[in-house]
């Protein structure tokens, strides 16, 4: 109630040295929505930080009512810190719209300024009402001073831009503002770069899932609200849309996976979301673009994020969100061992194991859209007819389980299909025997995973007679290797993909309020799943 006395204090001096056209019906409309408290939604729909004004009215007209309405009511105070209203673009003859403006961000941003105009006596009284500690002055000649300031506020001083393009004859509006003796000493100010009065500036609350130590991911998460994190001037906020719960996201909460966070830690690895607002230096994002973490990156699960901007890769807009949300990790693994290890070439064939994973999935989908077949393996349970032919659907040359596979002549089982130089392994045990008995002379098995924790078991005549070669890929090891511009090139073939129907794979979206069961679904307990995203 104090800051809405006070800035009617202030406007009420203004209007007292202003003339007729800032009085009657303006007082009137900023009175009337000083008192307005509805105008939050009002806000969330308005990126008025992008707004371009141009007018000759001396109050600012509708623009600067609704600016005062929104600085002046409480409940509004940290979505308006969220935003970086200092991105706005200012083309007027006003000095009063320049003035209410300043002074309302001021008061709440907890900073005190002066701005003096030579003999406006107007400008004066109202900043006075402030008790300012630092002091500008903008002089006829557009000299910017600082009269006393701390380290900090001399970087704003720096950075702030304030250009008179001409000795303006006042507008007819303005003229009647301001007492005559003030004449000479009006400039029209172009593009004030109010950016430099917002270097830094605060996100939203968050909701996210945490860990204070390592354990069972049902026993050890749990949800909590986080508070608004400072946006420095190369960060970018982002709100979250989706997030998988992958595997490894789950070892790492169980503390099992080589690569993991320091606790107390936020969950997740991987997600999509839209930019929220950005900090003053950041040039290549805008709010409301569509971005991932690329490389992925530590604590997606979560409705705000504040990371550098060097963190997020902008993605294209019509990108299906769940696919967006679950690229980094599994597609991208597919693609890059089809890629690495063997120069496969149109009418070539690999074999795999685990083929109904995300990744054996995307294998079987990629090798498809490159002319090279696919020999699947599956583990005997219920369901696996099922599962053969919605592989047979995504593109799946041949489906065995692995009782079927209990032959001497096992290549009799290819017909036309040429025996593969590249295999694929995520299980271990028997599975990734079968793997390497379908190899050719010369081929090679890549290992990137071990459902089932048992070792690989291979033949000496593997190795001397046919000269097999046995390789591991971990993701995260390619990712650190400087890859990063890579990555990204590989992520957008992906989601193109992906758009244009090549490229899909089950998962099922689950709102964040119910992360506790999609948890459950993830770890097994409610037996076999798609793939659980969550959908914030």
């Amino acid at each position: 109630m104090a800051s809405i006395l006070l800035l009617v204090t202030i406007l009420v001096a203004l209007l007292q040295h202003s003339g007729n056209c800032c009085g009657g019906k303006f007082a009137a409309e900023v009175i009337e929505v000083l008192a307005i408290k509805e105008t939050l939604n009002w806000i969330k729909d308005k990126h008025w930080e992008q707004v371009e004004i141009e007018t000759d009215n001396c109050c600012g007209g509708k623009f600067a009512a609704e600016v005062i309405k929104v600085l002046t009511i409480k409940e509004t105070l940290n979505w308006i810190k969220d935003k970086h209203w200092g991105q706005i673009e200012i083309e007027t003859d006003s000095m009063l719209f320049f003035l209410i403006a300043h002074v309302s961000y001021c008061f709440f941003s907890q900073h005190s300024y002066s701005c003096f105009f030579p003999q406006h006596s107007c400008a004066k009284l109202a900043l006075r009402a402030l008790a300012p500690t630092t002091s500008y002055i903008i002089t006829n000649k557009t000299t910017f001073h600082s009269i006393e300031h701390s380290t900090a506020m001399a970087s704003l001083v720096r950075s702030a831009t304030f250009r008179a393009l001409r000795n303006a004859t006042p507008s007819p509006f303005l003229s009647n503002c301001l007492p005559s003796t003030n004449r000479p000493f009006i400039y029209r100010f172009r593009t004030l770069n109010l950016r430099a009065f917002s270097a830094a500036f605060m996100s939203p609350p968050s909701k996210a899932v945490v860990y204070d130590q390592q354990g069972p991911p049902d026993v050890v998460t749990r949800i909590v609200e986080l508070p608004p994190v400072e946006v420095k001037e190369n960060d970018v906020c982002v709100r979250m849309i989706a997030a998988p719960i992958n595997p490894s996201d789950i070892n790492r909460i169980e503390g099992v996976y080589p690569v993991r966070p320091q606790v107390p830690a936020i969950g997740g690895y991987e997600g999509v979301g839209e930019v929220y607002s950005v900090g003053s230096a950041v040039k290549c994002l805008s709010p409301g673009d569509l971005v991932i973490p690329s490389p992925p990156s530590f604590g997606t699960w979560q409705t705000y994020i504040v990371k550098d901007q060097s963190v997020w890769h902008k993605i294209n807009k019509d990108s299906p969100v769940e696919y967006a949300a679950t690229v980094t990790v599994n597609p991208l693994t597919a693609l890059r061992m089809l890629e690495d290890y063997v120069a496969l070439n149109s009418g070539d064939a690999i074999v795999q194991n685990g083929a109904t994973s995300i990744v054996g999935q995307c294998v079987i989908q990629i090798a498809r859209d490159r002319g090279v077949h696919s020999i699947n393996i599956l583990r005997d349970r219920p369901g696996s007819d099922e599962a053969k032919e919605n592989l047979k659907k995504l593109g799946a040359d041949e489906v065995f389980t692995e009782s079927q596979l209990e032959v001497k002549n096992i290549k009799g089982l290819l017909a036309s299909i040429p025996e593969p130089a590249l295999g694929f392994n995520c299980v271990g045990g028997n599975a990734a025997s079968l793997v390497l008995k379908f190899l050719r002379q010369g081929g090679t098995m890549v290992t990137y995973g071990g459902m089932s924790k048992k070792p690989i078991t291979v033949s000496t005549s593997s190795f001397i007679f046919k000269d097999l070669s046995l390789r591991g890929f971990w993701l995260q090891k390619w990712l650190g290797a400087d890859n990063a511009k890579e990555c990204r090139r590989m992520i957008d073939y992906l989601l193109d993909l992906a758009r244009e129907g090549k490229l899909r794979y089950e998962m099922e979206l689950v709102p964040f309020d119910n992360f506790s069961t999609s948890l459950d679904k993830a770890l097994g307990k409610l037996g076999s799943q798609p793939k659980q995203v969550i959908k914030f």
